[in-house]
């Protein structure tokens, strides 16, 4: 692996690093790639497991370094590396797809396209229908306005304590001088119970925006449905209107396709529904686990003629939509591209 990361032209990730000298000392980025590749090949995704494994394991200790001189990147810093634009992403892969080829890995008799549901980072039953959310955001509203009016309160109880506070500072300056701790009052207990109000604001206050969200999804997933029905309407529209005035009558045509059609629902009739929790996910059918919530993947995988060998993957890309064949001309393109730029032979079969 390291021998691979340092022939890639990391050049575009270097171009995200500030110069002149300020701020702190930045993490090689070579290293954060080779961090990342090792700790996908060992099934880690999690940047808390990453940061933990760097410190435990003595694969990650020899990337980042062991002894005196290891510098442990936290989660942060790995998220953050991680969350490139896909341009970037793609150019890496690509780099790397060009050095399998000049090691005569890439032979493309047979390309295999398949895809394969995967189940996202959400619970399955947080994805809800138009009317559910509409209900819960009702909910939500109602939560977030008690949790203000309760800060409120105690923001105006606060005001109060902190006025009696200064006006018993002398008294109390009187009795530390005698020795006499007294009682220092309950500030810091009513400094916590704002700072605990706060934070049940600030939980409140997410989840109705993540229900708002939800919904502003599956009223954008509508027009644009309503949107593609219309313009199929129209294009059925002109068709008749086509072979009408070829004809010179309609009166063979029947009648004239309608104006408006009825937004018929997918999927045996069920209601789209949207994740509060991953708003990108969709429920999808899976063959092995009924329903997923989550993305179909699709993988363009390369073998010799004789169906086996390297298994280069070629293409890999997540969609939105539960049905492959939408997805293959895509895949397909994209392995021609990838196939012409390594200069590697054209597929006999797909």
């Amino acid at each position: 692996l390291r021998d691979i990361v340092a022939q890639l032209d990391i050049t575009a990730l270097n171009k995200r690093y500030r110069r002149g000298g300020t701020g702190r000392m930045a993490y090689d980025p070579r290293m954060l790639l080779l961090l990342w590749i090792y700790a996908a090949m060992n099934g880690i995704f999690s940047t808390r497991k990453i940061e933990a494994a760097c410190r435990r394991d003595i694969g990650f200790m020899s990337i980042v370094g062991v002894g005196g001189q290891a510098r442990v990147p936290d989660h942060t810093t790995l998220n953050r590396f991680i969350s490139y634009d896909d341009t970037v992403v793609d150019e890496l892969f690509a780099q790397v797809l060009r050095l399998c080829a000049a090691l005569g890995m890439v032979r493309a008799g047979v390309v295999a396209i398949d895809g394969t549901k995967v189940a996202a980072d959400a619970s399955f039953a947080k994805s809800h229908t138009a009317d559910a959310l509409a209900h819960q955001l009702r909910e939500a509203e109602a939560e977030v306005a008690a949790q203000q009016q309760a800060l409120q309160v105690a923001r105006g109880l606060r005001a109060r304590q902190a006025s009696i506070d200064e006006a018993e500072d002398a008294a109390e300056a009187a009795r530390r001088r005698r020795g006499d701790d007294g009682d220092d009052g309950d500030g810091q207990g009513m400094t916590e119970e704002l700072k605990s109000l706060a934070r049940k604001l600030r939980g409140a206050t997410e989840r109705r925006d993540r229900i708002q969200a939800a919904l502003d999804d599956l009223a954008a997933r509508k027009a644009a449905a309503q949107e593609a029905m219309r313009a199929a309407q129209r294009a059925k529209q002109a068709a008749w209107d086509a072979k009408a005035a070829a004809a010179g009558t309609s009166a063979r045509l029947g009648p004239r396709p309608r104006d408006e059609v009825a937004i018929t629902r997918a999927g045996r009739d069920q209601a789209p529904r949207a994740s509060v929790t991953d708003a990108d996910s969709r429920r999808m059918k899976s063959s092995k686990a009924g329903f997923v919530q989550g993305y179909n993947v699709q993988y363009a995988v390369a073998s010799d003629p004789g169906g086996v060998g390297d298994q280069i993957v070629l293409d890999a890309r997540a969609s939105q939509d539960g049905t492959d064949h939408h997805q293959l001309p895509e895949s397909v393109d994209a392995v021609k591209a990838t196939l012409d730029a390594l200069r590697a032979t054209t597929p006999a079969n797909t």
